[in-house]
């Protein structure tokens, strides 16, 4: 097993590049997870693992142990835990991290989110978050939106970005109309006057349908235009002090009221 001792070594400054920069990440068809658990998730749902770091002194359960075993011997590094520390992001680190590769996703009948121009990667790690909890099997980005491999979007996770269906699509009105002629029913979140409660609204949708919920940025909400395209128009209706949700928050609501897990 090699062993990285040095901060300059190549393999450090790949983890750097993926970490800091998205187009590293997109040039290399890879990211970079960090956690004994991350890398479990990952492993559970086919993701390839192109390279392994191991901090021998912090391999302290049998857990981890599994984990380690169950990845080829010639993709695993031990690294000394000041190397490791410099590209950590917890303070009581774990010492296992990976470099994974992306898998290529195409739409799957079921339930399915479309974000617009979401540009906050701890929101879309949040979104990922309650997605993956509450049945949603495709989540696709409409661009400019923030990517789901930046490190912040993947902590803030806690790992359903590994049980999703992840998509990237440069058109919101392409990406309407492909799910139109696959029958989805298609649901607009506003904050607008004539959008329908969540309440009444559910009540025309049976758990067999397949259904597409649209939200839009978090300092602008669903742009007007792109709105306009659709029939039904959601809003969540606020009974307390509080006027608003933030884009997280929201999408967990709708999720589950309108998804019949």
């Amino acid at each position: 097993m090699e062993t990285i001792t040095s901060f300059s070594n190549q393999t450090i400054k790949v983890i750097r590049g993926l970490l800091n920069n998205k187009k590293d990440r997109f040039d290399m068809g890879s990211f970079y997870v960090e956690g004994v658990n991350f890398i479990h998730q990952a492993l559970e749902n086919g993701y390839e693992i192109e390279k392994m770091l191991v901090v021998n002194s912090l391999i302290d359960s049998d857990f981890k142990h599994q984990v380690i075993n169950r990845v080829k011997q010639e993709k695993i590094f031990s690294v000394f835990k000041e190397v490791f520390l410099k590209i950590s992001n917890k303070e009581a680190t774990q010492g296992m991290g990976a470099i994974l590769r992306m898998k290529n996703f195409e739409l799957k009948d079921g339930p399915t989110l479309v974000l617009d121009r979401i540009a906050n990667p701890g929101n879309l790690g949040s979104i990922m978050r309650a997605a993956s909890a509450l049945g949603i099997i495709n989540v696709i980005t409409i661009s400019p939106c923030v990517d789901f491999y930046n490190p912040d979007a993947v902590r803030a996770s806690m790992g359903g970005i590994f049980w999703l269906n992840l998509i990237n699509e440069k058109d919101a009105r392409e990406v309407f109309n492909k799910l139109k002629e696959k029958e989805y029913h298609q649901i607009a979140t506003i904050v607008h006057e004539e959008a329908t409660e969540i309440k009444e609204l559910k009540m025309h949708f049976r758990p067999t349908d397949l259904v597409a919920i649209w939200f839009g940025s978090e300092a602008q909400g669903l742009d007007r235009e792109v709105a306009s395209m659709f029939t039904n128009k959601l809003t969540i209706k606020m009974t307390g002090k509080t006027d608003s949700l933030n884009i997280a928050e929201s999408v967990a609501v709708v999720i589950h009221e309108l998804i019949n897990l």
